[in-house]
């Protein structure tokens, strides 16, 4: 999907931020999704990940680990859903739960509203250490761009059909007690060179993402480096 110029300044004017140019979203061969104008009122919950993988914020995996993936993404990106829900499950199985890899997912919440707002609800089921299970419920219930999808309200109920407390969940979300973060993290990726999502970094260095193969090969090749 190609933003135009237009369609981005209209978004940052509304967002009062600073203007700055995206370049197309790079698709992934492998992957294919299709926004709908609706949503299904019911919200899906993903399962926890698996016990024996640790976790801290953000990452997973041991953190000395030989190899570092971080993926910058949007819980509104089609694509980014796609990575979580095909590519993410072999990622933990092959990399992950071995110990070859640690994983890093960062916000780069820059297709309107509802993605920061899910990139701040997301972090508050952080605070109540249980990052990852929301993470990957949020790329379940995706639908079509500030279309609802991930309204306060949609969020507050993915947080209570997990389990959280949704007192302590709402007061941090209406709140904004991590917006400031989320919009510094968009800002840190655009100074790296982030300019669409999903965009993965494998040991320092971005790849040309094409699909699971693409990760898997880069993977492979850091840890057979010396």
């Amino acid at each position: 999907m190609i933003y135009s110029s237009r369609w981005i300044q209209r978004l940052l004017h509304s967002m009062k931020l600073a203007t700055f140019t995206l370049l197309p979203v790079s698709l992934a061969t492998s992957c294919f999704w299709q926004n709908e104008s609706s949503h299904d009122p019911k919200v899906s919950i993903a399962p926890p990940l698996p016990d024996n993988i640790p976790t801290n914020g953000h990452t997973m995996g041991v953190p000395t680990a030989p190899v570092k993936v971080v993926e910058w993404a949007d819980y509104q990106c089609p694509f980014c859903g796609a990575f979580a829900r095909t590519v993410q499950p072999e990622l933990v199985k092959a990399y992950v739960a071995t110990g070859k890899i640690c994983f890093e997912y960062q916000d780069f919440a820059f297709l309107g509203p509802e993605s920061v707002l899910a990139a701040e609800a997301a972090d508050c089921a952080m605070d109540q250490g249980n990052f990852w299970q929301y993470h990957d419920s949020l790329f379940a219930n995706q639908g079509a761009e500030n279309s609802g999808a991930f309204s306060p309200e949609r969020l507050d109920e993915i947080a209570a059909e997990m389990g959280l407390d949704t007192s302590r969940f709402d007061q941090c979300l209406t709140s904004g007690s991590h917006r400031d973060e989320v919009l510094a993290l968009r800002q840190d990726g655009i100074e790296h060179g982030i300019h669409g999502t999903p965009s993965l970094i494998v040991n320092g260095q971005k790849i040309v993402y094409q699909g699971w193969d693409s990760l898997q090969y880069a993977i492979e090749a850091a840890l057979a480096a010396p």
